[in-house]
């Protein structure tokens, strides 16, 4: 009955010229052996790797994409998302559900195309007038559908008059966010039109030592990931021999740096 609402609500439609996805060159030694990582990292993760992290319902559904399939029922009760709450920002976040979670979830629908997953958000979401968390008025999600989001981001950021404020704006995860959303739109239409190449353009300039950053960029670019590689490969933050569990890898919020480098090789193989 909802299944032409996937598109409402999945594909995002601000209209201008696209910026096709280039296909990165995979023949290289260095590509086979960030790919020989990711295959390490994958086989080393397990729920463990949650265990007393804040927010894993914002990092968890990215493994679906690197193939490592989630089990998410436990976030959801027909069509109603909650995170683990846990006191890790209680001076800053007493709601429910957050953003960041939801853009993970759609991203995790769409690489499993799992659409009654989606229905159920949607008649949940409608009768309750789009405002998914609860909580005070400020920890509250309002999750209209998420082309007004984007739009909403992409106006806010016509209107920031500094370099400086781009920068605050973009920095730690609302950046990451950010790039979450341009990454789902490019996944959907392969493509991104000039205002959200702008953005992505933007977060290169804030951080260019980023590798989804500079990932994004140049998959939408000229699909020359090599810069991307030399950040992946070195081993200081993403190391050969174990699974790395530090927080907050380039502001990324609290999860480990394995699963922000599982999202890197994903966005740099075009996946």
């Amino acid at each position: 009955m909802l299944k032409n609402v996937l598109y409402f609500l999945l594909i995002f439609s601000v209209g201008c010229g696209p910026h096709k996805s280039k296909t990165p060159d995979t023949a290289s030694d260095p590509m086979t052996n960030l790919r020989a990582k990711a295959e390490f990292y994958k086989s080393k993760i397990s729920d463990e790797v949650f265990t007393k992290r804040c927010d894993k319902l914002a990092f968890k559904p990215y493994l679906s994409n690197s193939g490592l399939v989630q089990d998410l029922s436990g976030f959801e009760d027909n069509g109603r998302w909650s995170r683990d709450v846990e006191p890790c920002y209680p001076e800053f976040s007493g709601g429910t559900i957050s953003f960041d979670g939801l853009v993970a979830v759609m991203h995790h629908i769409w690489t499993t195309k799992d659409e009654a997953m989606l229905d159920r958000f949607i008649v949940y979401s409608e009768s309750h007038a789009w405002i998914v968390g609860e909580g005070t008025f400020a920890d509250q999600t309002i999750m209209s559908p998420l082309s007004y989001q984007m739009k909403a981001e992409f106006v806010k950021s016509r209107n920031l008059n500094t370099t400086q404020d781009i920068t605050n704006m973009l920095k730690g995860f609302r950046g990451h966010l950010l790039a979450s959303l341009i990454w789902l739109e490019g996944r959907m239409n392969g493509s991104l039109n000039e205002l959200e190449m702008t953005l992505l353009t933007q977060l290169y300039q804030v951080g260019p030592d980023d590798p989804m950053y500079v990932g994004l960029y140049h998959r939408f670019t000229d699909g020359d990931q090599t810069k991307t590689i030399e950040i992946l490969l070195k081993s200081s933050v993403f190391p050969n021999d174990h699974l790395p569990m530090e927080d907050g890898v380039f502001g990324w919020g609290s999860s480990p740096a394995s699963i922000y480098y599982l999202i890197c090789i994903d966005v740099i193989e075009g996946r």
